[in-house]
C-alpha cells in the first residue's frame, strides 16, 4: 500500500518539477515567457523577488492588466504564474480578483484550490473543490482534484475513489492513469477487508 502511495506522489512531483504546477492539477493557464519591453510594477507580490526567465512573462501580463485590469484570462494567468515560484499569497489575490470578475466561475475556483493545495492549506483546498462541485456538479477537474486531495493528502480512500470514479463518469477524454489509482484503492480497500476478517477471527 505504502509503495502505491509514494509511486503516485512521485508522479505528481516529478511532473511539476519544483514549483508548484497547472497541468497536474488540471489547471486552466499555461506560462510563456516573453519580453514586453516595458516596465510594470506588480501589486500583487509587493517585493517578492521574481525568476528572471519568468520577468518577461509577469511583464506581459502586467501590461495587459494595465489596459484592461478585469481580463480574468490574464488575471488567472499571472495568478498561475505566481503560483508557479511558489508565491501563494501574490497568487491568491490574483485569483480574488478573477474570481470577482467571473463571478465566481468554476475555473478560477479551481485555481483558487490548486493553490491552497500547493501551499499545504489542504481543508481550504478541499472546502473550494465542494464549493465548486456545489455549483457544477459534473466540473470533471474538481472531482479529478479533490481525489488527489483525499487519496495522498487527506487520507481518506472512499471518498478519494467516489471523486476518481465521478471523474471517469463526467470527463470526456479522462486520464488513464485514474483507472489504475481507483484498481489500486480498491486492493487497499480488500487488503484492510481481509485484515479485518482476521482480527475478528482472533
Amino acid at each position: 500500500m505504502q509503495i502505491h502511495w509514494r509511486s503516485r506522489l512521485a508522479i505528481i512531483a516529478l511532473s511539476c518539477g519544483v514549483g508548484a504546477c497547472a497541468n497536474i492539477d488540471m489547471g486552466s493557464a499555461q506560462i510563456s515567457a516573453d519580453d514586453s519591453g516595458a516596465a510594470f510594477t506588480s501589486v500583487y507580490r509587493g517585493d517578492a523577488p521574481i525568476p528572471e526567465h519568468l520577468a518577461g512573462a509577469e511583464q506581459r501580463l502586467l501590461a495587459r492588466l494595465a489596459a484592461n485590469a478585469d481580463d480574468p484570462d490574464t488575471l488567472v494567468r499571472l495568478g498561475v504564474l505566481y503560483r508557479h515560484v511558489e508565491n501563494f499569497e501574490a497568487a491568491r489575490k490574483v485569483f480574488a480578483e478573477a474570481a470577482d470578475a467571473t463571478g465566481d466561475s468554476a475555473k478560477v475556483l479551481n485555481e483558487i484550490a490548486i493553490t491552497y493545495r500547493a501551499s499545504g492549506d489542504f481543508n481550504q483546498a478541499r472546502d473550494t473543490y465542494l464549493k465548486i462541485l456545489s455549483l457544477v456538479p459534473d466540473f470533471h477537474d474538481a472531482h479529478f482534484n479533490l481525489g488527489i486531495l483525499y487519496d495522498l493528502y487527506l487520507g481518506e480512500a472512499e471518498l478519494a475513489h467516489k471523486h476518481y470514479s465521478a471523474y471517469l463518469d463526467a470527463a470526456p477524454n479522462a486520464d488513464a492513469r485514474v483507472e489504475k489509482w481507483l484498481i489500486d484503492l480498491r486492493r487497499r480497500f480488500d487488503k484492510a477487508s481481509d485484515a479485518s476478517v482476521v482480527n475478528v477471527g482472533e
